[in-house]
């Protein structure tokens, strides 16, 4: 979570990692895509302003690469020293109490840019924002598991081909945010347990598990999706028949509709008297229709 470098000091070369592409992949339309948000360079101009007004100077420098960590530099003569705050920890103000901070940054400057970090985080929500097509959580937890901003966990229990497939989306948002409306009742609360069960922002880790008996309807995605190559087991969230009609679950609850009540007899008007006498009825039968008690008999 933390790293502490200073200028000039040997680093080992880190090994790129290269994805191949090969046609015996499993290719399904890629859904997970970034929402339209602020660049870093927009982050770190509030960032800037920030600084301005807290003098910090030629002193110190805080700034948030494109994947929204912090690094807070300590500039000296010839050299620097640096602090690095993954994204999830600088989406609050918290960090400035940390002990590698601490012992970086001074207090008064501290104080000041923990007090004008409110500014800056509006910025930083939006920088990590996504945008969900309708797909389903397997899929998801799937594409954020190497993820420090939001992990997802389906736990062991229950129908595993329906929890893996249940939808999620359309949604915009952080991580955070389109997970908390999803585990709402609202959305899916119905037919998972989220722990937590509302994620902050500051939420990194959720764990998702199947309600027993959820109420869920099979609602088809748009388009031809391949089936895997043969030998080749498709994952859990890919819900695709022989003929390329692809499936998710929809939580039915809030899809509910109200029984229709049944209406009530209408009541026999009351005549009050004005004096202390109880109240009596009105008789509203038309003429010629007499009442016995149990029976009814019009005259001819």
């Amino acid at each position: 979570m933390w790293r502490t470098l200073r200028a000039g000091k040997a680093q080992g070369r880190v090994p790129m990692r290269c994805a191949v592409v090969a046609a015996v992949l499993l290719t399904f339309t890629p859904s997970l895509t970034l929402a339209q948000a602020p660049s870093s360079a927009d982050v770190n101009h509030a960032i800037d302003a920030a600084e301005r007004i807290c003098l910090v100077g030629n002193r110190y420098k805080f700034q948030v690469d494109a994947s929204g960590n912090l690094t807070i530099s300590k500039l000296l003569p010839g050299a620097a020293a640096n602090v690095t705050v993954d994204r999830a920890e600088a989406k609050g103000s918290q960090f400035f109490e940390n002990e590698e901070v601490r012992r970086l940054v001074d207090q008064d400057i501290r104080d000041c840019m923990k007090g004008q970090w409110a500014a800056v985080l509006p910025y930083l929500a939006k920088q990590n924002s996504v945008n969900l097509p309708i797909q389903p959580i397997g899929e998801v937890a799937d594409h954020w598991k190497t993820d420090n901003d939001l992990r997802l966990t389906l736990m062991p229990s229950g129908d595993q081909k329906l929890l893996n497939n249940l939808r999620i989306g359309p949604a915009v948002g952080t991580k955070q945010e389109i997970m908390r409306k999803w585990c709402g009742a609202d959305e899916t609360g119905a037919c998972v347990k989220c722990t937590p069960e509302n994620p902050t922002e500051t939420t990194n880790y959720v764990e998702i598990q199947l309600r027993p008996n959820p109420k869920v309807e099979r609602e088809q995605l748009p388009g031809v999706w391949p089936n895997p190559p043969a030998g080749r087991q498709p994952e859990p969230w890919q819900l695709v028949d022989p003929d390329g009609k692809r499936f998710v679950y929809v939580c039915k609850h809030n899809q509910a509709r109200a029984a229709p009540r049944r209406r009530r007899s209408a009541k026999s008007p009351v005549r009050t008297t004005g004096t202390d006498e109880p109240p009596r009825l009105v008789n509203l039968l038309p003429p010629g229709l007499h009442t016995a008690p149990g029976s009814l008999a019009y005259d001819f």
